[in-house]
């Protein structure tokens, strides 16, 4: 006699299948997924200098004194942070006038790495990028000393990407490698 249907056999093995399935489109789409977040985050660090170089040179303001972002590497657990404000004295700290534009924070759980380091060799923990208001006059400091190029990159821990972009006091636009 015949029947109609499937054994549990069957059934465990099509399941199975299906199981090994997902599991092999899950790890796929985490690998995409680090690749993006790597190259948004490249990306963002780039615009943050170029916008704050376009906005020193349509600078309307006469109370600004210059556009700043300020690239800093913190211990963990806290995250690298990136800062673009408006500033109106002469400090290169965050005080009560100044307006913060934007803040982006790399977070320790995505792995990423933000890098700061002087062309001539060595690192820095902090790196300040600023333009004169109206003029787009560059000034960089690598641990509060002047240095007249910078490299800036971010890596990721788990995929061993890299990616750079130098920066000259010279023209202020940032040049990716």
């Amino acid at each position: 006699m015949r029947r109609q249907g499937f054994t549990i056999a069957e059934m465990i093995v099509v399941i199975a299948v299906v199981l090994i399935l997902a599991a092999a489109a899950i790890g796929g789409t985490s690998a995409i997924t680090r690749s993006l977040r790597f190259t948004n985050t490249f990306n963002k660090l780039v615009f943050m200098v170029q916008q704050a170089r376009n906005l020193a040179v349509t600078g309307n303001n006469s109370d600004t004194k210059e556009y700043v972002v300020i690239f800093e590497q913190k211990m963990s657990p806290q995250p690298d942070t990136i800062t673009l404000f408006r500033k109106i004295d002469d400090s290169y700290t965050i005080d009560a006038g100044d307006i913060v534009i934007e803040e982006y924070k790399i977070l320790t759980t995505t792995n990423l790495e933000l890098t700061l380091e002087k062309i001539a060799g060595g690192s820095c923990s902090k790196i300040i990028v600023s333009f004169q208001n109206g003029a787009a006059k560059t000034s960089l400091l690598c641990d509060d000393e002047a240095n007249p190029n910078l490299k800036i990159g971010i890596g990721d821990g788990v995929s061993s990407n890299e990616k750079h972009f130098l920066i000259h006091e010279a023209a202020g636009i940032p040049q990716v490698l």
